[in-house]
């Protein structure tokens, strides 16, 4: 039998391309980039994973929403601000369930 293999994107192997189009503002790129380096669990990626999830929840990505509440609620690589996590714990919930069904 054939194992299809795929492999998982990380920290490590990010491409320049996708850094160049998260740079640029697209929003996919800035949430791919977000959930790489939040998934990563080393300490020298808190920074990033904390930005790109930033800015891909301020353009309203709610998985981006959702991984920033969880790193403010943690604290992980940030002081825990329970505030801040619930605001946008909140506004991820708002997010999903006001989408449109696909």
């Amino acid at each position: 039998m054939k194992t299809i293999f795929k492999p998982r994107l990380s920290a490590a192997n990010v491409s320049p391309r996708l850094l160049e189009l998260a740079t640029s503002g697209n929003l996919d790129a800035q949430a791919a980039l977000g959930e790489i380096y939040f998934n990563d669990g080393r300490k020298e990626n808190y920074a990033a994973s904390y930005h790109w999830n930033g800015q891909a929840a301020r353009q309203g990505d709610a998985a981006s929403q959702a991984r920033l509440a969880a790193i403010d609620h943690k604290g992980i690589g940030v002081e825990p601000d329970q505030q801040e996590a619930l605001r946008w714990l909140r506004s991820a919930r708002a997010r999903v369930i006001t989408a449109p069904a696909r």
